[in-house]
């Protein structure tokens, strides 16, 4: 697909900074004329900038900075986000309808969707969008508003009159820059704590998946209080005390092991 093309491609310019349009075509086994159309489209956003015979990173690139640090994210505590994105899903029975936000172990809980059948899904994440857009089980609706740079979602007072829409949503998979759990989930994003909150309050049940990093971790914004979440789905390397203290707050604790 053209788009995650680009995203391959965005990768390797950060990776080698230039790139000759002649290593694009083999690289990508696509034709001048396509490599083109892409370094084009690439150049429209302030990527890159075009060279005699191929392309460089633009310098000061916000986009590549964005792309860096979502890679970087993805990478970090990688295996504990897709055992519990894997759990995750176990939880969200055929016919539902989800919302996904736009954190990178809710990214990784929308790979494994593909498992589930008339599924309605509502995400403001620009990622998640593209990986289950094309699949035609599932129902995507994208959360339109101001697109954060840093994390491709969208935010503001436009996604919240697209929220005005629904009345009632069975489940929401959220993550979280920090969980207190004696508080809830927090945020450093005010914007993205409103939008939260706003899909909290229409909603059923709330799956939250964090890995043991972000627990204790602080927020400067609190998001979902910690007697709105049904279920923590968590790794083993969440401490066993913090886990009986959300057990006696009636929250269902699911532990991921290892990847079936």
């Amino acid at each position: 697909m053209k788009m995650q093309r680009i995203q391959e491609m965005k990768k390797l310019f950060i990776s080698k900074q230039s790139i000759t349009n002649k290593e694009l075509c083999e690289t990508f086994g696509i034709s001048i004329e396509t490599v083109r159309r892409d370094l084009s489209y690439l150049e429209s956003e302030g990527f890159i900038r075009k060279v005699y015979g191929g392309a460089a990173l633009a310098e000061f690139s916000q986009a590549a900075i964005a792309v860096d640090e979502w890679d970087i994210r993805m990478k970090t505590n990688s295996m504990s986000k897709l055992r519990i994105a894997e759990r995750a899903v176990e939880l969200i029975p055929d016919g539902s309808t989800i919302f996904l936000d736009s954190g990178t172990s809710v990214y990784e809980v929308s790979t494994f969707l593909a498992s589930r059948t008339n599924i309605t899904v509502l995400t403001n994440s620009i990622r998640i969008a593209e990986v289950l857009g094309m699949n035609p089980k599932i129902m995507v609706y994208f959360i339109g508003g101001v697109i954060k740079a840093d994390t491709l979602a969208s935010v503001g007072i436009f996604a919240s009159e697209f929220l005005a829409n629904f009345y009632h949503l069975d489940y929401a998979v959220i993550s979280c820059d920090g969980f207190v759990t004696d508080l809830g989930t927090t945020e450093q994003s005010l914007e993205l704590a409103i939008l939260k909150k706003q899909i909290i309050s229409k909603t059923g049940k709330i799956i939250l998946v964090v890995d043991h990093s972000k627990v204790g971790a602080p927020g400067s914004c609190l998001c979902c209080p910690v007697d709105k979440i049904d279920t923590v789905v968590t790794d083993e390397g969440t401490q066993q005390e913090v886990l009986d203290e959300l057990r006696k707050s009636g929250i269902n604790i699911v532990v991921a092991g290892s990847v079936r």
